[in-house]
């Protein structure tokens, strides 16, 4: 059986289990309460630092979201500009590369008579030589001005192809009127005409017929010799 001891006891006993379970529930809420702060807190700095972060990003740039920028951004004497660290082109010493021819005008026909006593013809075989015989019709020529006093295009009237001295020095024709190569500066020396190959004039290189009546190479090609002297006809 119960004594009244034996009641009082146990309320006493419940009474401070209740209080524990207090205690316990303060001290839970409370550690939530400091885990939700301090949670809290760390998301703040955390958004902080993406935000700080993003107006270095912007202002680095040279670019701020406020306004315009004062800063400057980082540079290095190392770095290079991409047109500096790019390979340039080597500079050429034809004066008139890439000039276009653009005047279409008739020119003088005529027949062109070499000192070495061969008459200058253009053949449609792509032969550039010279011929004895005043008659071939081959040594018709029609001499074109493009544009520059004294720069000139000599065609065969036959087969309308003009005189071009390639970058060996060989003639040879070809249908390209506006093609570089193609092009003379027409000189005179006494009572001679000679014809420089503009774009091989820092070379010093002329049009001009051996005897034999093959074409001279223009790299063996002096102003003084009779194989570059001509008469128009």
């Amino acid at each position: 059986m119960y004594t009244l001891n034996d009641v009082a006891s146990s309320e006493s006993s419940a009474d401070s289990d209740e209080s524990i379970d207090d205690d316990y529930v303060d001290h839970s809420s409370s550690l939530q309460s400091t885990q939700s702060q301090s949670s809290y807190q760390s998301s703040s700095q955390m958004q902080m630092m993406e935000t700080t972060r993003s107006k270095r990003s912007i202002m680095w740039c040279g670019v701020e979201d406020d306004g315009p920028s004062t800063s400057a951004p980082p540079q290095s004497g190392n770095l290079r500009s991409d047109q500096q660290g790019q390979r340039q082109r080597k500079p050429s010493l034809d004066p008139y590369e890439g000039v276009p021819l653009t005047v279409y005008v008739k020119g003088d026909q005529l027949q062109l008579f070499c000192r070495s006593k061969q008459f200058l013809g253009v053949y449609p075989d792509g032969k550039v030589r010279g011929t004895s015989d005043k008659a071939d019709p081959h040594t018709r020529l029609e001499m074109i001005p493009t544009g520059f006093p004294g720069h000139v295009v000599i065609r065969g009237l036959l087969t309308n192809l003009y005189v071009t001295m390639n970058n060996k020095g060989r003639l040879r024709s070809q249908g390209n009127r506006d093609a570089e190569m193609s092009v003379f500066i027409e000189g005179k020396v006494g009572f001679y005409f000679y014809y420089l190959s503009r774009h091989f004039a820092f070379r010093g290189w002329y049009l001009g017929i051996k005897k034999s009546g093959k074409f001279k190479n223009g790299q063996k090609t002096k102003l003084n010799q009779k194989a570059v002297h001509f008469l128009k006809l």
